[in-house]
């Protein structure tokens, strides 16, 4: 049953029935307390004794989290050992100082700074020698967890014979280890398959997913649960923690005097399951079978699953020597891989885009507005209202609005589904957002965010109209002493003599006066849109300081990444407030300078040329069948109207938004050099890019591309030429939208996973026939193709001030754009692959179609200079 331990009640401590009172009863409540004399000279591990338990507690300074550092480590150690030494002390009690975090893992900083395998081979093997000393300890350890207990820090709280964790949000398990290239390295891949099983363990390590506390209770992976406590003298979190280790210090207590057993017992699933783990042939079928599943999933692009395949299995088959052995040199291995560094790259990249470097802005934004309820405007709105915000959401039809507050609970319900929120929290978020057809309660609004349609004179009618009701009010107030008024109040006649012409207008009755809805002085407006000039959208504000852009992409919900766009009369407290909302909202965010297509649309544009050339030779196509797991994962904003309508931002549920990721941009260029769209999305996904080429293009929407093409092409010229637009042109007009409209590149059928190829393409693939360059048309050039002009129209950002560091170009590259991870973005990879062979791959290319592969200068002048790095 649960045994999750209230400080109402008496919850069961072992199977025996030792009461908790009993635990309590044994000389707790006598705190004659003695410290160690070793305390003030240590920073990041202290501890005291209450009667014979030792309490042990993590504090990295000047951190909101505690990590495994070299420091941590050495501190930790010295302290078990005075413990160890201490025949007054029975047992011990390891438990965090800072709420949210009992230890969120290792030290990666400790891990970069290793120059060889070997070095980093010996840290783990050190972090092993640790833990197997915890796990041997004479005296009973109880991990006591309440927040993020992560890699390393999990890899403690395992090798302890005991742990309690606090049952609330903030208190997660995890192996996230794979997601930097790595495997956990302190015994982790040996202790945890016999903790949880081998399905369990895998899932836990190959995934990196984070466990709740009352999953990882059932699991196996903890012993006990507490509740969290709520207000009282102190903050609910600091209550917790110190009831926790209450708990805590009886049980460990109880584990030293044989009251309490250590021995969990297993349901008869998992007695049926450990039986079958142990014959050889049933390890080996579970083997081959979560092999070729990452082989599937990873393409071979990402050595660490493999490797943590290969180092259990090792400690399962040979024993527990050579699997700690194997684990510590597989770790050492994986630690110098240009992929490990790539995904490590991108884990500091991401720390340094959740801070604001512009500062804390004069005013946080607390009532945000939302123009446009589709599936962007939508979105927006229920990432802020979710993160505190108050939030109205406008559109200009009932049914627009229906369909946008449909989503917003769509999503949030999701959450209840998930155990993520209670039904009450999802009601109290929601009752925190208006929904509405006017502009009434906008003079509360601190920031207004236009998530319409992607047209620059409906983007300008919106900005037009909120701020025109603040210059009339700011006309009107220079005029109030003329009639002795108070704040806001003036004649009926009076307001309307300025304010008839605006359709806008909205005034309350109020005692025979009325009071004009105006957005605030301080108020910024900012427009989500992908790729028009934001100094254009400005171009008719008059506040141009307070106009910034902010580009979601979709969906909003789950996808990462906010680039912000400034212009060069957007203010500095402009640019602080919408970095914090976005903050706020939980996204990595990246800031850039205003141009066409701004940082990450603008990457698109060329290769969006290069996929239509490859394709658009005229070769018929099969009707092929083929299954396709798909996962939709990166999508760009802002969206176009789905085909039954006009308003603002208001979509078909089928439709998705602007562009994609920058495969879809080789389509064109595949298509006219005769490579069926099935061959392009098996080139493309081989290289490391999520989703296919072709199909990709088909989820977005062959008329959204072909609108990016347009745009983009008018701006940059025959740089960014390739295949004929005129093939996505005639696929609208033929109807061919892809999967919102049944057929794209593919044939789609609703609740039918087999797809096969549109033959209808082969009439309109004769129209646009191009003569094939087999000398630059291998799989590997046409990865390369596509690479080489992403990279450099990257760079050619940077070059123009566009991007600000390579590290934020890379960090929307992946996060926006679907760039393979494991390359680390397009910075990060011109530096492991080499800037020379980028450029001599683009001359390559150069020679056969001239100026749209010219390397850009920067390229250039690092190819010149082999020392000269982007991330040095």
């Amino acid at each position: 049953g649960d045994r999750r331990v209230t400080r109402d009640t008496a919850a069961e401590a072992t199977e025996n029935s030792f009461n908790i009172c009993n635990i309590f009863s044994l000389g707790y409540a006598c705190r004659n307390f003695s410290t160690s004399t070793a305390l003030q000279a240590r920073t990041h591990v202290s501890y005291d004794i209450k009667g014979d338990v030792a309490v042990v507690r993590f504090n990295t300074p000047n951190s909101k989290v505690n990590t495994l550092s070299k420091q941590m480590s050495a501190e930790f150690t010295e302290v078990l050992n005075e413990i160890w030494a201490n025949e007054a002390v029975k047992s011990a009690v390891l438990i965090s100082s800072k709420p949210g975090s009992f230890i969120a893992g290792a030290d990666i900083d400790m891990i970069t700074a290793c120059k060889t395998s070997q070095e980093v081979t010996q840290l783990s093997q050190e972090g092993q020698k640790m833990l197997e000393k915890i796990e041997q300890s004479p005296k009973p350890i109880v991990a006591a967890i309440s927040g993020s207990c992560l890699g390393g820090g999990l890899e403690v709280a395992i090798a302890c014979h005991y742990r309690i964790a606090t049952k609330d949000r903030k208190t997660i398990l995890g192996t996230p280890e794979v997601l930097l290239g790595l495997l956990p390295g302190a015994g982790g891949t040996q202790r945890l398959p016999k903790m949880v099983g081998l399905p369990a363990a895998f899932d836990m390590m190959l995934t990196g997913r984070n466990i709740r506390a009352d999953r990882a209770k059932k699991m196996g992976l903890v012993d006990q649960l507490v509740d969290p406590l709520g207000p009282g003298v102190k903050p609910p979190e600091a209550r917790t923690i110190e009831y926790l280790e209450e708990v805590a210090v009886g049980f460990a207590r109880g584990l030293a005097n044989k009251t309490v057993s250590a021995k969990r017992s297993k349901g008869l699933v998992q007695k049926i399951t450990d039986y079958a783990m142990a014959l050889p042939f049933v390890r080996q079928q579970v083997y081959k079978t979560v092999e070729s599943k990452v082989q599937k999933q990873t393409k071979g692009l990402y050595p660490a699953p493999l490797k943590i395949i290969e180092v259990v299995k090792a400690g399962l088959d040979q024993g527990r020597d050579t699997g700690y052995l194997t684990e510590s040199q597989n770790f050492g291995h994986l630690a110098m891989t240009n992929e490990s560094k790539a995904l490590i790259g991108l884990y500091h990249g991401q720390v340094r885009c959740k801070k604001n470097k512009f500062g804390t802005p004069q005013r946080e934004v607390k009532t945000l507005a939302v123009l446009g309820a589709g599936l962007m405007g939508a979105g927006i709105a229920q990432v802020s209202v979710d993160k505190g915000m108050k939030t109205i959401l406008k559109d200009t039809t009932q049914q627009g609005l229906d369909r946008g507050q449909q989503q917003v609970f769509k999503g949030l319900n999701g959450k209840v589904k998930k155990k993520s929120l209670t039904s009450f929290e999802r009601d109290s978020i929601l009752s925190n957002m208006t929904s509405q057809l006017d502009y009434k309660g906008f003079e509360k609004a601190d920031m207004v965010i236009e998530a319409v349609f992607e047209d620059i004179n409906i983007k300008h009618k919106v900005l037009k109209e909120v701020e025109a009701v603040s210059i009339i009010f700011e006309q009107l107030q220079q005029t109030w002493p003329l009639y002795g008024r108070d704040s806001g109040v003036l004649p009926n006649g009076f307001i309307t003599s300025y304010a008839a012409s605006y359709s806008f207008q909205y005034m309350d009755e109020c005692q025979g006066q009325s009071s004009l809805t105006v957005i605030p002085p301080h108020c910024i407006f900012a427009s989500n849109t992908s790729a028009l000039p934001i100094n254009q959208i400005a171009a008719v504000s008059q506040r141009p300081d307070k106009v910034i852009g902010m580009h979601y992409f979709s969906p909003v919900d789950k996808m990462q990444l906010l680039e912000i766009i400034t212009t060069d009369k957007t203010s500095q407290d402009t640019a602080a407030s919408a970095v914090a909302v976005g903050l706020k909202q939980g996204k990595v965010v990246i800031v850039v300078k205003d141009g066409p297509g701004f940082y990450t649309t603008r990457c698109l544009g060329p290769m969006l040329a290069e996929v239509g050339r490859v394709l658009q030779v005229c070769i018929p196509f099969a009707t092929v069948s083929m299954k396709q797991e798909f996962k939709f994962c990166c999508f760009l904003a802002p969206c176009q109207p789905g085909p039954s309508s006009g308003q603002e931002g208001k979509l078909d549920d089928t439709f998705y938004p602007h562009n994609g990721f920058p495969e879809i941009s080789l389509l064109l260029l595949s298509l006219q050099e005769g490579i069926d769209p099935k061959k392009v999305d098996a080139i493309s996904t081989a290289f490391g890019f999520p989703v296919g080429a072709a199909t990709l293009i088909d989820e977005v929407g062959v008329d959204v591309a072909t609108h990016v093409a347009e745009d983009l092409g008018k701006a940059f010229g025959e740089r960014f030429g390739g295949g004929s637009i005129g093939l996505f042109k005639l696929m609208v007009q033929k109807g061919f939208l892809g999967r919102k409209a049944g057929k794209g590149f593919y044939i789609y059928q609703e609740g039918v996973k087999n797809r096969s190829l549109n033959s209808g393409m082969d009439e309109i693939l004769a129209q646009f026939k191009l003569p094939a360059k087999p000398e630059v048309c291998t799989d590997e050039d046409i990865q390369m193709r596509l690479v080489t002009r992403f990279v450099n129209e990257a760079a050619m950002c940077l070059q123009e001030g566009i991007l600000s560091n390579p590290v934020e170009g890379d960090i929307g590259a992946v996060f926006g754009l679907g760039f393979p991870p494991c390359l680390g973005g397009p910075f990060r990879y011109a530096d492991s692959y080499g800037a020379k062979q980028l450029v001599d791959k683009l001359r390559k290319y150069e020679a056969v179609y001239g100026s749209q592969f010219t390397p850009c200068q920067l390229l250039l002048d690092h190819a010149n200079s082999p020392g000269k790095k982007f991330h040095q």
